[in-house]
């Protein structure tokens, strides 16, 4: 421990006595100034400006009812878009079941509402709809072949629009309404 502590102060010993010197004096001093510039990088995310007017979707929904079986149909939404966020419209969609031979259907027409989240080319959105649904014995009921029946019909979708060309986008959603959950793919144009 003694050797130890010796040769730590022979270390240290020139070093505290050049500290007390100071900082040796001179007439010559040189300053060297060096111009630091502050850059910023910003990615560069691909933008687009939605077309504002009249737009028109078409799309194929596949889904499961939640008192019958999976379905699979096709769909139209036309309407108005505003400007970058904002699209309102009115569709119809024909969803026949697929376990009975297309027989039994439903038939929904609404009024949507969607809004984008991005001006990118992938933008997500949320679209309400809501409206009536006519069906063709959809629910197995002991209806006879024949029986039509009307009621309420309310959609909430968030899904993705992705911007393909100046005339065309594709759009990929995954649905909630109150006859099942459904997923819509199609093109908007």
């Amino acid at each position: 421990m003694k050797k130890l502590l010796f040769i730590l102060m022979a270390a240290l010993i020139p070093a505290i006595s050049f500290a007390q010197r100071g900082i040796p004096r001179s007439n010559n001093v040189s300053v060297s100034v060096k111009r630091v510039t502050e850059t910023t990088v910003e990615k560069d995310y691909k933008t687009y400006n939605a077309r504002v007017g009249f737009q028109q979707m078409a799309g194929i929904n596949l889904g499961a009812s939640f008192e019958s079986g999976p379905f699979i149909g096709i769909s139209y939404v036309g309407g108005y878009r505003f400007n970058d966020w904002l699209f309102v419209g009115g569709g119809i969609e024909y969803n026949p079941e697929i376990e009975d031979g297309f027989e039994d259907f439903n038939l929904p027409v609404y009024a949507q509402v969607r809004t984008y989240f991005t001006k990118r080319i992938w933008r997500p959105y949320v679209s309400l709809s809501l409206g009536g649904c006519v069906c063709h014995n959809y629910y197995d009921y002991d209806f006879s072949d024949d029986d039509y029946y009307y009621g309420f019909y309310g959609d909430f979708s968030i899904g993705v629009d992705a911007h393909v060309s100046e005339k065309f986008n594709v759009y990929m959603a995954l649905g909630v309404n109150n006859m099942g959950v459904q997923l819509k793919v199609g093109l908007s144009f």
